[in-house]
């Protein structure tokens, strides 16, 4: 728009001075011939009307052209203003860029971090289902364990003579030791009575049992039997009147009916005090 009002006003000027070089020729040529002399003056006048309008005009350009130079100044301001608010926005962008950049990689980290989560997760449930299952297997042996010891026989005794009694012994022949003071007796296996303990079911069992003397010159000794076989043969002789002690023990598969019971050998004796230090005693390991 600013060009295109230069453009007229250059026009303009060059059409003043053209219309000037016209006046000044006609103005010479009227001098010289009066008969043309009214027509010029004619022409002149129209001539001045012409330029006084186009002196008008001028103003009007050079009005318009000031205000565009104004308009002009104030969009080339404007232009600056946007030049630097673009240049602030890029900016801007450049930074969220940046950010939105940082964001994504935060976001892929995030989703590992979840992707490893629910993984973990899904191991969890699964040893959890396993320990469920392993809980479960466990319970129920636990149920046939506590069902099998239920019903599972219970055997034990302890026992011990009577005492004190002082010597026992000796005799002219083998004599079984009959154990009257019995401090267990689960699953009355043991006979007070005979001193014999009869094997009630299948089974290991263990056995037990000591002896005491103390007197001076003394042949201690205690048989242990397996039905009317005797598996052991365990004894003493004191020489100086001090205590002596023997004992022993034995693990057993016994049969149902089997019978297990202590002798004093012939011509053998002990002691029983009041200390209870001759005993006898057994119990089932496990049945078969």
């Amino acid at each position: 728009m600013a060009s295109a009002g230069v453009v007229r006003f250059l026009l303009l000027v060059c059409l003043l001075q053209g219309c000037a070089g016209d006046i000044e020729t006609l103005e010479n040529q009227g001098s010289s011939n009066p008969f043309i002399h009214l027509d010029i003056s004619a022409e002149l006048k129209s001539l001045r009307t012409l330029v006084h309008h186009q002196g008008n005009t001028l103003v009007e350009l050079k009005t318009l052209l000031m205000k565009m130079q104004e308009e002009n100044t104030a969009q080339a301001a404007n232009l600056s203003a946007l030049k630097i608010k673009l240049a602030v926005s890029e900016r801007e962008v450049e930074n969220l860029k940046k950010e939105n950049t940082a964001h994504i990689a935060d976001l892929f980290s995030l989703q590992a971090r979840i992707n490893a989560a629910e993984s973990m997760t899904e191991n969890l449930k699964k040893t959890d289902a396993a320990l469920d299952t392993r809980l479960t297997t466990s319970e129920t042996s636990l149920e046939h364990l506590k069902r099998e010891n239920a019903e599972r026989p219970k055997v034990a005794f302890s026992t011990t003579l009577p005492g004190p009694v002082g010597a026992v012994g000796p005799f002219n022949v083998q004599t079984n030791l009959v154990y009257t003071k019995v401090f267990t007796n689960v699953g009355n296996a043991y006979n007070s009575a005979t001193g014999v303990f009869t094997a009630p079911v299948k089974g290991v069992y263990y056995f037990r049992f000591t002896a005491l003397s103390y007197l001076n010159s003394i042949a201690m000794a205690i048989n242990f039997h397996k039905n009317h076989e005797i598996l052991m043969h365990v004894g003493a002789f004191n020489t100086d009147g001090h205590h002596e002690y023997v004992c022993n023990g034995i693990t057993l598969l016994l049969e149902v009916g089997d019978v297990v019971f202590t002798s004093l050998p012939k011509n053998y004796k002990l002691m029983d005090d009041a200390n209870k230090s001759t005993t006898f005693s057994g119990f089932l390991l496990y049945p078969m």
